[in-house]
Formats: structure tokens, sequence, C-alpha cells
């Protein structure tokens, strides 16, 4: 997902949709997540979230836009925590926005939830933005010149003579 910037509201969009190509940042992918996701479905997504981790210098956080993800099962559920200990793992970490009530439940029950922890959870994307914006690596963010979100404006410009992104 990206940010449509001829709008300037700046709505999200589903990359893979759109003409021209989006900016993307290069610490935190956002993908949407819709339907059921359950044991037929998991090798399928397993592959998606696996690719998204290739290669090593790709976005180590992932925000999964999961408004529309209707049902998970237990082999979903397993396919989440191993998301979460190979995004955490790699430095990076996982973040969901507005899991429907019956997901909760489910990783309510489970415990991820508390591995998770309730503060990689969010119910608004502008509230998930500037959160995980403010664990990103400063670093990394000195060197950008995307700028992609609407925090990266408050950041110095770019340092000179280093990788555009």
């Amino acid at each position: 997902m990206g940010f449509d910037s001829t709008e300037p509201a700046r709505p999200f969009v589903i990359r893979s949709e759109v003409a021209a190509p989006l900016a993307e940042c290069p610490q935190l992918k956002m993908v949407p997540m819709e339907g059921e996701v359950y044991f037929g479905a998991v090798p399928h997504v397993a592959d998606l979230l696996n690719d998204l981790r290739a290669p090593e210098s790709s976005a180590k956080h992932l925000l999964v836009m999961s408004r529309s993800m209707n049902f998970i099962d237990l082999t979903a559920g397993e396919m989440w925590r191993a998301e979460l200990l190979a995004r955490r793992s790699a430095g990076g970490d996982f973040h969901f926005h507005r899991p429907r009530p019956s997901v909760m439940e489910l990783w309510q029950r489970t415990g991820f939830v508390g591995e998770l922890g309730i503060g990689h959870i969010f119910a608004a994307k502008r509230i998930a933005i500037a959160t995980i914006f403010e664990r990103l690596d400063r670093g990394i963010c000195a060197r950008c010149r995307i700028r992609v979100f609407e925090e990266c404006q408050q950041l110095p410009p770019p340092v000179d003579g280093l990788d555009s992104h």
C-alpha cells in the first residue's frame, strides 16, 4: 500500500492498482490483508510475507492493514506468530491496523496479543504510522530522500553524499 500523492488527503491505495509507481518508505512496508486467512490460504500468504522480507535490505517493519481480514484459524494464527518472530529476529517489528473482533478473540485466546504487544495493534492509520515512525532507524531516515510520511517532513533535510533512500 502507498499514498495517492495526487490527492490532498493522500488516501491509501494499493500500489499494484495505480498506473504510476508510488514512493515507499525503505523501512516500513504496508500491505492489505483481505478475506479469510485459514489453513488453505496460509501457504500463499506465508510466501507473500517471506517475499516481503527478502532481500535482506527490504523494509524491516510491516504494517498489515487487516480491517478486511474477516476470519483466521489456528494455522493462520501460527503463521502470524512465525512472521512476528522473523521480523523481530531481523531487527524489525510487526503491526496490525484494525483487526476484526473475531481475529482479536482468537489472538487473545492463543496468547498472540501478549506476544505481539497491544501497542502494535492500531485502530487508526494515522496513529499507526505516527507510532511506528518513532520506532524507525533515524540513521536511515537521515539519508532518505523519499519522505513519504507526514512525520518525515519534520526531519532535517537528507544528508548529501549518502545513498538516496
